[in-house]
């Protein structure tokens, strides 16, 4: 097996940066530094709830946190959304647009396409100039819903990769916050504690994902206490591990490492923090200085 490329998928870290969280905080990305220090991933995917935006001008100053702590890494990243991270549908375009100004390392954002303020684009993994695979991320917004304009946006960037490069990849995977299909219908192998009612139901998405034949799994995040994984009609559906400290779960905060792997189907398993201990509470003065400094 020859390993490409890695990432480590965090979902619902819930950054709020105020003196009620800043241990957890403080906890939370001291594990994000931990893991990408351990793992060395290629690429650092959150899949929604990067922040608790309380208010407005408080979510776009944490949001600006939360993307300078990153550039300390030199690795790419990348970010759907979920109904913490803006107080609004429109304060989406905001903390993209932050995205684009303060992100040194965010990574190229192919076939992009933004329908009722909720974007997908593609990550276009390469080597040496070859197309391996594509990476699918898709905001399906606050209210779980898949646009309809982003089914058929997911059929035209498959006919135009065919077209630009005779070929799509056979080994792809596409990335959520809310899950696409209902896994309580489905054959669970693994699971902690599965909720029903986090669920939204996508099956049109999910019958295309299957008809195309080349997206081996889909990644979600939402649920606080699943990290199981399943797969369902051939293909796999993965809950990330909640990232976030200040979460009331029943799992250890962790993240998701997948490997992609030229010419093979996607590797993956759950990581957690060897240290879960609790640094001296600081200031929010002090965890603002402890953030740019780490």
């Amino acid at each position: 097996m020859k390993q490409t490329k890695s990432v480590l998928q965090f979902t619902n870290l819930y950054l709020a940066f105020t003196e009620a969280t800043e241990t957890e905080d403080k906890e939370t990305l001291n594990m994000i530094k931990e893991l990408i220090s351990e793992y060395q991933p290629d690429l650092c995917i959150f899949t929604g709830n990067q922040i608790y935006a309380g208010d407005k001008e408080k979510g776009l100053a944490h949001y600006q946190l939360f993307l300078e702590f990153m550039n300390q890494f030199d690795i790419k990243i990348a970010t759907t959304f979920c109904n913490r991270d803006a107080v609004d549908e429109d304060m989406k375009s905001e903390l993209r647009q932050m995205e684009a100004e303060i992100s040194q390392n965010y990574v190229k954002k192919a076939y992009r396409k933004v329908v009722n303020h909720k974007e997908a684009y593609v990550i276009e993994v390469k080597k040496q100039g070859k197309l391996l695979h594509q990476l699918y991320m898709i905001d399906n917004g606050t209210d779980g819903a898949i646009e309809q304009a982003h089914i058929t946006w997911l059929q035209d960037v498959q006919n135009t990769t065919l077209d630009q490069y005779s070929y799509v990849p056979k080994h792809n995977l596409l990335f959520t916050h809310h899950p696409i299909i209902e896994p309580m219908n489905s054959k669970i192998d693994m699971y902690h504690n599965s909720s029903e009612y986090s669920v939204v139901n996508s099956n049109q998405l999910f019958s295309l994902v299957k008809d195309l034949g080349n997206i081996d799994g889909i990644f979600c995040g939402h649920s606080y206490d699943d990290d199981f994984s399943t797969s369902h009609q051939g293909i796999d559906v993965n809950y990330g591990r909640t990232s976030g400290f200040s979460l009331y779960s029943n799992l250890a905060p962790g993240a998701r490492l997948i490997e992609l792997n030229e010419d093979e189907a996607y590797t993956h398993r759950i990581v957690e923090s060897v240290n879960d201990e609790a640094d001296e509470v600081l200031s929010e003065a002090q965890l603002i200085e402890e953030i740019y400094n780490l």
